[in-house]
């Protein structure tokens, strides 16, 4: 796979293997990747510096944390389009979601911990 984008930083798989999610630091999104034919299929812009992302078990959202811009964003991952966005302490940088409560547990280099449900 080749082509992706300009500075790819974290990689997610969907839970079926079917799509692959790429941040692209410098491009400033995530690109949605077939793992089939190994191409491109879409492409979100999410904020500045997209770093960190995690996946819901059922695959339908992305959430990912956007270092510059101080935000984390929630995208359908079906038609790849934002959803959501919130403000975070300056810096996110790591991220997990947890299905059982539907929050998602976001770090910045600050030294805080942030918790956001997701509804």
């Amino acid at each position: 796979m080749y082509g992706i984008g300009d500075g790819p930083r974290h990689v997610v798989i969907d839970p079926t293997g079917r799509y692959l999610y790429v941040t692209l630091n410098r491009t400033g999104g995530v690109a949605k990747v077939d793992l089939r034919t190994h191409r491109k299929v879409d492409f979100v812009s999410t904020g500045s510096y997209p770093r960190s992302m995690a996946i819901s078990e059922d695959g339908r959202s992305l959430y990912i944390v956007n270092y510059e811009s101080d935000t984390l964003s929630k995208v359908g991952t079906r038609n790849m389009r934002v959803l959501q966005t919130v403000p975070t302490n300056p810096h996110p940088i790591g991220i997990t979601y947890d299905d059982g409560t539907r929050q998602v547990w976001v770090s910045c280099y600050g030294g805080s911990v942030m918790v956001f449900q997701d509804g």
